[in-house]
């Protein structure tokens, strides 16, 4: 009898035993199935969106929302801050519909006419689960222009029009435009005559053309380029005719001329005319540039002093380097320019390359400078715990999709040189630009560090709004006419506003 009660109490262990087990399988294979649905999740994707890539809008002024359907719930706090309209000067805000799929955005200034824009859904936009959407989405719009006074046209060339003694290989020249270039539209629309077989570059900001040629060029010839009227800027204006560009080769290829005169400096490079009709070709020249020249031959830097002369006189130090195209020559100025000075730059006839060749004729041209050393400010960082914006010395209104969480901002700008401090304090300004708190703002403190340029402010805003409550502000450096100074007395060329929103 024992025996028979041991046997049925084991009996019912191993069925307790065996319930557990099946038990914890179905919890195993539930955990599995729940933990692949989390894992192997669809990543959200934009459906629909009322804006195409590469599309024109005609009339800025009607066009102020625009409506996007993502194939998930979203996250909306985080889907937005990860939403900008590159290039736009006002304020985005965003509604959703009762699902979370759909968001409209609604614009709050106009886009302006004749200008482009990059609507961009970044990566971090994720759905409700904090699954991040498969790619970004880059969409380019474009705004027509319709001002008269802004017409599509070549503005300038490097080397000038009707240009002699052009080489016979490795020659550039390049093709400035007024708007920026439509560049399915220059197939078929660039002729030469004689012909020549030719390869062109369009630059990244779309407004020149960098033309050389594949073989070497005929001697003593007169060269033609056209380009056809119809070709078209980004915002579907033509030519308004025809462009021809003329240029003539030198007599054989044993000619040592000068082939580009540029100013220089660690900003800019401005070509000059070495035409000698043309008197002054020296807009934006700054006063502490250098002067490259470019000689189709090497020759010896020794004595070149006798050979380049400046009127008014300049005291100069040169050096050279042989390039694939001949020979750069770097004048360094031992002082600044004046500014508003014409000045006269001469290479004489009878300079010579390593060969005694001498240059195919004297070369003569002109500069002025307008006074400025160039001042563009580097904005490093505008923090808050981990938050911070670089603008990579970009002069231009950046919209910044940061929120700071506090009641101080500190903003650090770094110069290229030092600035007059205490009278350009007045030109960094903090604005309050939208939202519905009532706001008091005042700085707390500044700091400029000599050895470095850099000017450190902090600044203090108080507020009586409720928790919750999105409020955009303008931090705003002011240049132009009026603005940021160097101790020369030199203004900041643009202004630079940043624009960010404060959560309470």
């Amino acid at each position: 009898m024992n025996d028979k009660k041991n046997a049925l109490s084991v009996n019912a262990k191993d069925l307790e035993i065996k319930k557990k087990i099946k038990l914890l399988l179905l919890l195993f294979c539930l955990f599995i199935i729940f933990s692949s649905c989390t894992l192997f999740e669809e990543k959200p994707f934009i459906v629909s969106i009322n804006v195409e890539d590469g599309m024109f809008i005609s009339d800025p002024g009607q066009f102020n929302q625009i409506q996007v359907e993502f194939s998930s719930e979203m996250n909306r706090y985080v889907t937005e801050q990860n939403i900008e309209l590159k290039n736009y000067n006002g304020y985005l805000s965003f509604q959703w519909d009762d699902s979370n799929m759909t968001c409209f955005i609604f614009l709050k200034e106009q886009l302006e006419y004749g200008k482009k824009y990059f609507l961009i859904f970044k990566t971090g936009c994720e759905n409700s689960n904090g699954v991040n959407i498969k790619s970004e989405y880059l969409y380019t719009i474009y705004t027509y222009n319709y001002n008269s006074n802004s017409t599509f046209s070549v503005v300038s060339t490097n080397p000038a029009n009707f240009e002699k003694n052009i080489p016979l290989r490795n020659h550039n020249i390049i093709f400035t435009f007024s708007q920026e270039l439509d560049n399915q539209s220059l197939k078929d629309k660039i002729t030469i005559e004689p012909t020549v077989s030719y390869t062109y570059q369009v630059s990244t900001d779309m407004k020149s053309i960098n033309l050389s040629f594949y073989e070497d060029l005929r001697p003593s010839t007169v060269y033609k380029i056209t380009f056809k009227k119809e070709i078209l800027s980004i915002f579907h204006n033509t030519l308004f005719e025809d462009y021809i560009y003329n240029f003539t080769t030198v007599k054989d290829d044993s000619s040592f001329i000068l082939l580009a005169a540029n100013m220089k400096n660690q900003d800019n490079n401005i070509p000059l005319s070495i035409n000698y009709l043309a008197e002054n070709q020296s807009i934006d020249i700054e006063k502490d540039m250098s002067l490259i020249l470019l000689f189709s031959h090497d020759l010896p830097i020794k004595n070149i002093s006798s050979f380049i002369t400046i009127d008014p006189s300049l005291q100069y130090t040169c050096f050279k380097q042989q390039i694939s195209q001949g020979c750069e020559v770097t004048i360094d100025f031992n002082k600044d320019m004046e500014g508003g000075k014409k000045y006269r730059v001469t290479i004489k006839k009878n300079l010579t390359d390593f060969y005694l060749n001498e240059l195919d004729r004297e070369y003569c041209f002109f500069m002025t400078p307008d006074g400025l050393k160039s001042l563009k400010p580097v904005i490093e960082n505008a923090t808050h715990d981990i938050y911070a914006f670089i603008t990579n010395n970009e002069p231009v209104i950046n919209i910044v999709p940061l929120s700071i969480v506090a009641n101080k901002v500190t903003f650090t700008i770094k110069f290229n040189h030092s600035i007059d401090i205490f009278k350009s304090l007045g030109y960094f300004q903090f604005e309050y630009s939208g939202g519905y708190a009532v706001t008091d703002i005042s700085y707390d403190s500044y700091s400029w560090d000599e050895n470095t340029s850099t000017l450190t402010l902090v600044i203090n805003i108080n507020s009586s709004a409720p928790v919750g409550t999105t409020t955009y502000f303008s931090f705003i450096i002011t240049g132009g006419g009026e603005g940021v100074v160097d101790r020369d007395g030199n203004i900041l060329d643009n202004s630079i506003t940043v624009v960010f929103s404060f959560d309470w």
